[in-house]
């Protein structure tokens, strides 16, 4: 992605980020399940599962800077690449990735292979 970071997407937390995306997605009719203590979860399972007319998202959240995906991370999040359909996205996001997140979350982008905003 070419897009420039712009420092209020520096500042922001991986905690506010997904406190705004969830707000967002139930906003436009999202089941949304985050487990609020996963350190008693296998390591790497992503963030965010949100489900709505048939499709889900499995996302991945991280700041802008500073982040660190892990080994498991990424394997989680690349086996449900592969598992994923026409109605599956797994991705991970960051504060810059905002608006391209909230465009799938009021239905009018879904596919990675959309082009984002640069």
């Amino acid at each position: 992605m070419s897009k420039l970071i712009n420092q209020t997407d520096a500042l922001i937390s991986e905690a506010q980020f997904q406190e705004t995306l969830v707000e967002y997605a139930e906003l436009w009719g999202w089941l949304v399940w985050h487990d609020n203590d996963s350190r008693r979860n296998d390591a790497g399972f992503p963030d965010l599962v949100m489900v709505k007319g048939g499709k889900i998202i499995f996302a991945e959240l991280k700041r802008q800077k500073r982040y660190k995906i892990s080994t498991k991370q990424l394997e989680w999040i690349e086996a449900l690449g592969k598992a994923s359909g026409p109605n599956v996205m797994a991705a991970i996001w960051f504060p810059s990735d905002r608006d391209y997140a909230e465009a799938i979350l009021r239905g009018e982008k879904w596919s990675d292979d959309d082009t984002r905003d640069t």
